[in-house]
């Protein structure tokens, strides 16, 4: 048998080894992010602090292991662990920026493997509220100035951000046709109808979601920002204003926000009730027929489904001095993610379908090669690549459903003079105030625990 042909068949042997990795390490993440969504904190920090030791930042996953790891180590209360993983994230974030402007072309590997192969971006709201966290999580240990700075270098990003994500969008529509152009000798033909009637199911499913303003917009990261911005010494009180006036664009007849607009710099605690779970993502098969050099076979594609997770439960109430105050929903997560599922799924389908393609492509030049080269046994050499093919085809065909699943269902804000007594009541939760000026609360709630965290402003 010629080497050429036995090179084929190492080629096609090696490709699911790098599925069984992707498998071992996404499980490692959804392990961490399943045990924060049931309650299990501990748990959480163990597996997530375990996987983010070993992730290089910069690495495919490792923008949504770092934000993981700083989410949840900040519900824990470990705010030095909590600002590690958000500078990590940043960090990760600029490397793959940085990446795909100087590497061309090479993500072919990645796309005959599996697409959770492929370096996991974090979309315009994903890295707006990475932001607005390490800003918190820099005023836990102290650093107002920096956390400041970090609340303006991502509001200045914010267009440069959204253009950024439109581009990946365009890059992934683009990859389709790149997919079927690939090998001359390949005459590859889809039905694009029926790619079209997907796009249309998946899209129609998150119809309800119309994102906020601009589309641009993440409330709860204007009113973070507008309490960080407007209180303490030196305070910005009118960019403080500009952002809590973009959250109120969002929310018209908040009355915590218009209160927040006209409070105190010096003498306002800041009160975000975090409710609930983010949505995560599902999994669908599709198959489409393909004609690849006249002849018909199936694809089995798999994409992801966007899941809102229901909000369990009453909610938190808060009280101060004695008395319940009124908290506000400023932020619905399930319209931000919906909103850029719905932008986004033309793109995931396109690479998917990419993915898909340049398999079966693969699998059949494979088969071609070993009619031409095997000899008496190329038949039946051909017939064994054929069918290895269909079932690493079927066995990679996996959505990616790679999501920061740990952010909230919605948001609350209670905006409210300073106590004498010095403590707050969320949910039955006494939180005592770390100055008698202003400070930010910010109170996670999962399955009915109370998590909280204070800063002094």
């Amino acid at each position: 048998m010629n080497k050429k042909l036995i090179g084929r068949i190492a080629l096609a042997a090696l490709l699911g080894s790098p599925l069984l990795l992707t498998s071992c390490a996404s499980r490692g993440l959804r392990g961490a992010q399943g045990a924060y969504r049931s309650g299990s904190i501990a748990s959480a920090v163990s597996a997530i602090n375990s996987l983010a030791s070993k992730e290089k930042e910069g690495a495919r996953d490792s923008e949504l292991v770092f934000v993981e790891k700083g989410n949840i180590n900040a519900t824990a209360g470990n705010a030095e662990q909590a600002k590690q993983g958000y500078i990590q994230a940043d960090h990760s974030i600029e490397k793959h920026l940085m990446a795909s402007k100087i590497q061309l072309g090479n993500e072919a590997g990645a796309l005959l493997v599996n697409l959770n192969s492929m370096p996991y971006h974090t979309s315009p709201a994903e890295r707006l509220m990475a932001a607005s966290y390490l800003a918190t999580s820099l005023l836990q240990t102290g650093d107002l100035t920096g956390a400041r700075s970090a609340i303006k270098l991502a509001k200045n990003r914010q267009l440069q951000i959204n253009e950024e994500f439109k581009r990946q969008i365009e890059k992934d529509q683009a990859s389709l046709r790149q997919a079927v152009e690939s090998d001359p000798k390949m005459q590859i033909k889809l039905d694009e109808g029926k790619i079209a009637q997907q796009t249309t199911s998946l899209q129609s499913a998150v119809a309800q979601f119309h994102p906020y303003n601009d589309g641009l917009s993440v409330p709860y990261a204007e009113a973070l920002a507008g309490a960080i911005l407007g209180s303490g010494q030196n305070a910005e009180k009118q960019r403080a204003n500009e952002s809590f006036n973009n959250a109120l664009k969002a929310n018209p007849s908040c009355s915590s926000l218009n209160k927040a607009i006209s409070s105190s710099p010096n003498s306002t605690t800041h009160i975000f009730i975090e409710d609930g779970l983010a949505p995560q993502l599902g999994s669908t098969r599709f198959d489409i027929p393909i004609y690849i050099n006249g002849a018909l076979t199936t694809l089995s594609a798999a994409f992801p489904v966007f899941e809102p997770t229901p909000l369990t439960g009453g909610l938190a109430s808060v009280k101060v001095g004695g008395s319940e105050v009124n908290a506000n929903v400023i932020c619905d997560f399930d319209r931000i993610a919906g909103a850029e599922y719905h932008r986004k799924i033309p793109g995931t389908i396109a690479r998917t379908m990419a993915s898909s393609t340049l398999k079966a492509a693969a699998g059949i030049a494979s088969q071609l090669v070993a009619k031409e080269a095997g000899g008496d046994y190329g038949g039946l050499i051909a017939g064994g690549i054929g069918a290895a093919s269909v079932i690493y085809n079927v066995a990679s065909a996996q959505a990616d459903q790679r999501i920061w699943s740990t952010l909230p269902k919605q948001v609350r804000y209670a905006c409210v003079g300073t106590p004498s007594g010095g403590m707050v009541e969320v949910g039955g939760k006494t939180i005592k105030l770390p100055s008698g000026g202003s400070n930010l609360v910010i109170v996670r709630v999962i399955n009915g625990q109370v998590f909280a965290r204070a800063a002094a402003l």
